[in-house]
């Protein structure tokens, strides 16, 4: 049971690297490299991630490819994911957000789900943004169950000054909490990351089941 919640928080700790031509997404025609710190019962990781962006058809399409050495030809595992251009801001479905990281836990339905996956053009301290949440069954590892999540708390805290192996950098720090109920349990992920000006996300911090998991990745180099 344990070893299921776990690879749960991992797929949900994809999500947490969605996000960043402004604020949010990186440079179009660049490449951030990242090194992702991951601590568990598990065991201790370091993994690499190549994050881009591109504009296309008035959508943003942001791909994340994960690399266990920087050497590596081709990467253990990919992600796109397609983010609607709107007005205010960038959007996605929650189904589509997760959806790669859903296909690895099991065969599961969405029978529930609320509020699209929301990001900002731009960013301002005390900006609040909306809640997202779904509702899952189907069989993991042999068992029936439910699995809730909600994603909330969603705001920004603070400008702050961040330095990473890539550099100093002024921040906004957006923050989010994601509560995942799996059969009667109740697990509890708080994430905050750091995004600079045209660069995007160079610093994120992920906290679940009260310090058993974390996840820290920084930017390491812009291409």
């Amino acid at each position: 049971m344990k070893k299921m919640v776990l690879a749960l928080i991992a797929a949900i700790m994809c999500i947490s690297l969605s996000a960043q031509t402004n604020v949010i997404f990186p440079k179009e025609g660049s490449v951030n490299v990242c090194k992702i710190s991951v601590k568990s019962p598990m065991g201790n990781q370091i993994m690499y991630s190549k994050e881009s962006a591109a504009t296309e058809d008035g959508f943003i399409i942001y791909k994340v490819e994960s690399y266990k050495d920087l050497a590596d030809a081709s990467p253990i595992q990919s992600s796109t994911i397609k983010y609607k251009i709107g007005d205010k801001g960038y959007s996605v479905a929650l189904k589509d957000a997760m959806k790669d990281q859903l296909a690895q836990i099991g065969d599961m339905e969405i029978i529930e789900i609320s509020g699209d996956l929301e990001l900002p053009v731009s960013m301002q301290v005390g900006d609040v943004y909306p809640d997202a949440s779904m509702k899952l069954k189907g069989n993991v590892q042999g068992m029936d169950m439910e699995i809730t999540m909600a994603i909330k708390n969603r705001k920004i805290e603070a400008k702050e000054n961040i330095e990473t192996p890539a550099g100093k950098f002024d921040c906004y720090k957006f923050s989010q909490l994601i509560v995942t109920e799996v059969m009667g349990q109740e697990v509890a992920t708080s994430i905050d990351a750091w995004y600079a000006n045209g660069i995007g996300c160079v610093k994120q911090s992920v906290n679940t089941m009260g310090g058993m998991v974390t996840n820290t990745t920084e930017l390491i180099e812009i291409k």
